[in-house]
């Protein structure tokens, strides 16, 4: 629903600023009002940090005769050898998103002193650790100078150098407070012994970390019905045996074995708790994922339409069915899924220890050690996801721009079909934006099928073109498109034998695995669809970003949706739009302007 997603939002209080600007700018007469926005109309700023361990505490301005804060560059300070010192002073304060997707909020202050004891005095801002807050906006700008702009988080980095007049250039580098989260250890234990139960045979099982808690759950869970999720998130389906499960507790060779599962959901919520108990000080911080946050445009249809690529990885549920043998379902949420709830998501436990061992032996850059935080780990479940739905799905974990301890797994290729995107006027009279930028980003794919193939429909450029210009051409018909996808989700069923010319034998072999990934992705990005749905509804066209630079304006967040009227007519005819990914705000010399840059999307007809 609108107003619940975060990666595509409505723009809110920017949009009334930018038409007052627009109106403005647009105006032949101006009153007032107008002239102290285009007149009078100056940038401040300040910063604060405070170091609650040792007590430190500092504090800067511009260095301006004007705005609200006063004072000169040389107004009388501390003097050496007979001349006057400026105070300290902000030279620049930079706000941008960092990370993927722009999920994380970055601070960089730079400023000036002019002797070393004015540098000691600031030592709050080269404390790690201290907590930095930031006020910028703009001073008598009228009607037209918006809300100011806010900041807060804590000190990561800094540096100082010697400058030309023998004082320092400083810069101190702060990250907004939840991104500590995401350093933490992917698999942290718990500060107990923690939890204890006994399996079927009565031997104790004890889960003292994230994945042991899992561990202990599945235990919990044995004996349940098959495609059931318990309360706590784990549910099982019968894998065969020829996929290269353990051996079944009877001893039959030929009989199916159980496979468990946890939704994606309460995988985030157990390793988040696991964190909160290991590291107390990391208790406010939240990480959000569940229905009203963690959305996606689930594809429509039925579950003849739409698999995971390899099963033994994740499963969709009430997209499972493979072939007439085994159903790889999950009915309890069912509904939810197919709602858009992308947290229902099911990921194999066994590959989620797969994936944590492959952490543990993957040092990467010469490192010294293995990177095994929560971010790395989420990342690659992520990717996961995102391979096994042909992209359809791009999970990414979000700072919430109105809560620095809140994190949000979002879909970033999401798009709410309710919510119209704010057009940013570009070069024309009463235009907001100091310049744009239109950037083509054609993929290698179709590149390649562009030089090799020419322009068939059947191919990912032609349907790419076909879905741009809303045409198809008459002399080249698209193929059937459900053979090769049915074909190669079938060989994922253990019915048939298996292929000779597949090693790995019929399930999901890596082989088999590739090609209904691939048969996937191409039903996505190009528009082949089994159950009928035209190309111009499902299919990406080629992708364009956007960005643009505008005077000063605060309340862009990750995720609005925006477009603009400088847009070649061919993508709006595929109702293409962008959701801002990085927005970045620059306070210096009494200006202060903001970048947005986006990544393209194109709204849904179904």
């Amino acid at each position: 629903m609108a107003g619940e997603t975060i990666f595509f939002t409505a723009v809110g209080a920017p949009a009334g600023v930018l038409n007052a600007r627009s109106r403005i700018y647009g105006e032949s007469l101006r009153n007032s009002d107008a002239h102290a926005w285009l007149n009078q109309k100056m940038a401040y700023a300040n910063a604060s940090a405070n170091n609650k361990i040792n007590g430190n505490k500092a504090s800067l301005n511009l260095a301006t005769g004007g705005g609200i804060r006063g004072g000169g560059l040389y107004e009388p300070g501390d003097t050496s050898a007979g001349r006057y010192l400026p105070k300290p002073h902000i030279t620049t304060i930079k706000i941008s998103s960092e990370g993927d997707f722009g999920s994380i909020l970055k601070c960089d202050i730079s400023f000036a002193v002019y002797n070393l004891n004015d540098l000691n005095s600031h030592q709050a801002f080269f404390d790690l650790g201290s907590e930095v807050k930031v006020n910028y906006g703009w001073n008598r700008g009228g009607s037209a100078a918006g809300a100011p702009g806010y900041f807060e988080g804590f000190v990561t980095n800094f540096n100082y150098s010697v400058n030309s007049q023998g004082g320092f250039d400083c810069i101190c580098n702060a990250y907004g407070k939840g991104m500590a989260i995401l350093s933490v250890n992917s698999n942290p234990a718990a500060d107990d012994k923690g939890k204890k139960v006994a399996d079927a045979l009565g031997n104790e099982v004890i889960g003292d970390t994230a994945m042991g808690i899992l561990d202990v759950l599945v235990q919990n869970k044995a004996g349940a019905g098959e495609g059931v999720v318990d309360a706590d998130g784990i549910g099982c389906v019968m894998f065969p045996t020829s996929w290269g499960s353990s051996e079944p507790p009877s001893g039959d060779a030929e009989a199916d074995t159980p496979h468990y599962f946890v939704t994606l959901e309460k995988l985030v919520e157990n390793v988040v708790e696991r964190i909160h108990s290991a590291a107390p000080i990391l208790k406010d911080i939240i990480v959000q994922c569940d229905g009203t946050v963690t959305k996606g445009n689930v594809p429509t249809g039925g579950s003849a339409m739409f698999v995971s690529g390899n099963p033994k990885e994740i499963l969709f549920p009430g997209y499972g069915e493979y072939g007439p043998v085994h159903k790889l379902n999950f009915s309890t949420y069912e509904g939810e899924f197919a709602a858009g709830d992308l947290s229902k998501t099911m990921i194999s436990i066994t590959h989620l220890n797969e994936i944590l061992n492959r952490l543990g032996d993957d040092k990467g850059n010469n490192a010294k050690a293995a990177d095994l935080s929560m971010a790395k780990f989420l990342n690659k479940v992520f990717d996961m996801i995102n391979e096994n739905s042909g992209t359809r799905f791009k999970l990414s974990m979000s700072q919430d721009p109105k809560n620095p301890n809140k994190f949000l797994i979002v879909d970033v290729n999401y798009v709410d079909a309710t919510i119209k995107p704010y057009s940013i006027k570009a070069v024309v009279n009463g235009s907001v934006c100091r310049n744009v930028t239109l950037v083509s980003k054609v993929p290698s794919e179709l590149a390649s099928a562009a030089y090799v193939a020419g322009t068939s429909a059947a191919a990912p450029m032609g349907a790419a073109i076909a879905t741009v210009n809303g045409t198809t051409p008459a002399d080249k018909p698209a193929a059937d498109p459900t053979i090769g996808f049915n074909a190669a989700k079938k060989k994922m069923d253990a019915a048939g034998p298996p292929d000779k010319n597949d090693p790995d034998g019929a399930g999901p072999s890596p082989k088999n695995v590739n090609a209904l990934r691939a048969a996937i992705k191409r039903m996505y990005t190009s528009g082949e669809s089994p159950n009928g749905v035209p190309a111009a509804k499902e299919a990406i066209p080629i992708p364009m970003d956007f960005s643009c630079t505008l005077d000063g304006v605060s309340g862009f967040v990750f995720g609005n949706a925006v477009t603009t009227n400088y847009l070649p007519t061919a993508f709006t005819k595929a109702k293409m739009c962008f959701t801002v990914t990085h927005v970045e705000h620059t306070i210096s010399a009494n200006d202060w302007t903001t970048t947005l840059s986006t990544v393209c999307r194109v709204q849904p007809t179904y």
